[in-house]
């Protein structure tokens, strides 16, 4: 059996909170596994105002949680054709980037602030690291894991972008998972530039600590 590939175009969709014609903060955030763009922003609700924009970029993946019917969520990539996945998604952000930029008049002035939410973390941060040239006012990496082939000294650079933060409730079932101990013992020790947040909750964002890092 033999099989091959085309490039198609595909309709995407992003989440907006925040009424700002040309804000001073645009915050650019990635939804974690099984979520969608238009349920996530409203926890950004806080953050959203007078000179801040929220745009949250939707996964170009949906599928039915329950399997069959009901509720229907978004996913970034599956290991299948992975590396497929990841060029698609960079060019992807790319363009959806590009048209927050054109739609809000951002400049040398805008401060751009970036958060990953779980399965969001790993592809934020191969498409950073893809993007040198973007300013990075703030970077969250919040409940998921960095990219495990991402080499140590690109996620420094990474980190020194900017203000970076790394955050998770102390109650997350996926700590072990993501191995946020062994991370936190790996910053340390090469002293990378993060600092570590926590919250008492589980995989979820928090309302009060969005709230902080907005006023950091």
């Amino acid at each position: 059996m033999h099989s091959f590939s085309i490039p198609v175009q595909k309709t995407a969709f992003c989440a907006t909170a925040g009424d700002a014609e040309k804000p001073a903060h645009i915050w650019f955030v990635l939804h974690g596994y099984g979520q969608l763009a238009s349920y996530f922003i409203r926890h950004f609700e806080a953050v959203a105002g007078a000179d801040t924009v929220v745009t949250a970029p939707e996964a170009p993946s949906r599928f039915y949680l329950d399997g069959t019917y009901g509720r229907v969520g978004a996913c970034w990539m599956t290991k299948h054709e992975r590396e497929t996945d990841i060029a698609d998604l960079n060019a992807y952000l790319d363009r959806m980037f590009d048209e927050v930029c054109r739609r809000y008049a951002a400049d040398a002035s805008t401060k751009f602030h970036f958060l990953g939410f779980s399965q969001g973390v790993p592809v934020l941060c191969r498409w950073l690291a893809r993007r040198a040239e973007i300013p990075v006012h703030r970077l969250v990496l919040w409940a998921g894991a960095v990219p495990h082939d991402m080499p140590l000294p690109e996620l420094e650079h990474l980190l020194r972008r900017g203000a970076s933060y790394i955050v998770y409730g102390t109650e997350d079932p996926f700590l072990k998972e993501a191995q946020f101990p062994m991370l936190q013992t790996v910053l340390n020790e090469r002293r990378l530039p993060a600092e570590i947040k926590t919250f008492t909750g589980g995989h979820t964002l928090d309302a009060g600590l969005l709230s902080e890092l907005k006023n950091l």
